[in-house]
């Protein structure tokens, strides 16, 4: 059976059919929701992406495009989980002056040169945990890139977004 065919089934209500579609693009969307929340509660919201899947198969207006559409619906689901998440801790867009403080204080006090430094487990969960402070868009984008080592493309693919957009967000640290 092809995937669309698949698809079809599941939008007429096979659970069987959606359990396959599950199974198939199970693991890839648990990674991107992984990348995107740096791993945090990614079970959690996947749940959520997959109720919203079920619900909303109907919308998949071409069958053949279900993993781009899953995608987007998982990259929708990530920035308003982290929406939540900023709102809840009333996160800024710019990083607070001890934050900076902790990240001087780590590089000059180390002794080693910037490449060692950014391979650092400590550095990194420094980083990790500002960029996650950041609302909207910004965070994940700037974790993807500059963290995952994602290339614009690859980003682009990942995110549904249009590489000149990706490189316009991170430029202008949009939310």
């Amino acid at each position: 059976m092809t995937e669309t065919e698949t698809v079809q089934q599941a939008k007429a209500g096979d659970r069987e059919a959606f359990g396959n579609i599950v199974a198939q693009h199970g693991p890839r969307l648990a990674q991107l929701t992984s990348w995107y929340l740096d791993g945090r509660d990614v079970e959690d919201v996947l749940q959520g992406i997959w109720a919203s899947v079920y619900c909303k198969m109907w919308q998949l207006e071409d069958d053949s495009k279900l993993l781009p559409w899953l995608k987007s619906i998982t990259f929708r689901a990530c920035m308003d989980y982290r929406k939540a998440r900023a709102s809840r801790l009333r996160a800024e867009t710019v990083l607070p002056p001890e934050s900076w403080s902790a990240i001087e204080s780590y590089v000059s006090d180390s002794g080693s040169s910037p490449d060692e430094i950014l391979e650092t487990r400590d550095l990194r969960e420094v980083l990790s945990r500002e960029i996650d402070r950041l609302p909207g868009i910004y965070g994940p984008l700037l974790r993807l890139r500059y963290l995952r080592d994602l290339s614009y493309q690859e980003i682009s693919d990942a995110v549904g977004m249009p590489v000149k957009l990706v490189k316009q967000r991170l430029h202008q640290g949009w939310r």
